[in-house]
């Protein structure tokens, strides 16, 4: 996942809600490339691209014996 935060305001059809400026969310790489560029049905960048997240997985507790 990336986050990813709105530089003008538009519909994300994807979620079906509006994205306001300077939101802050997270979606897909594939996502976050297609809202960074002209290559959406808007044709303008919309979002600027903060940090991808790293999938760290999930330690489990320590269990007391």
């Amino acid at each position: 996942k990336m986050k990813v935060k709105t530089l003008i305001r538009f519909k994300d059809l994807e979620k079906d809600t509006i994205r306001e400026v300077g939101e802050v969310f997270e979606v897909t790489k594939k996502r976050a490339t297609e809202l960074s560029t002209e290559k959406n049905k808007a044709g303008i960048k919309l979002v600027e691209i903060l940090e991808e997240k790293k999938e760290e997985p999930e330690e489990k507790p320590a269990e007391d014996e």
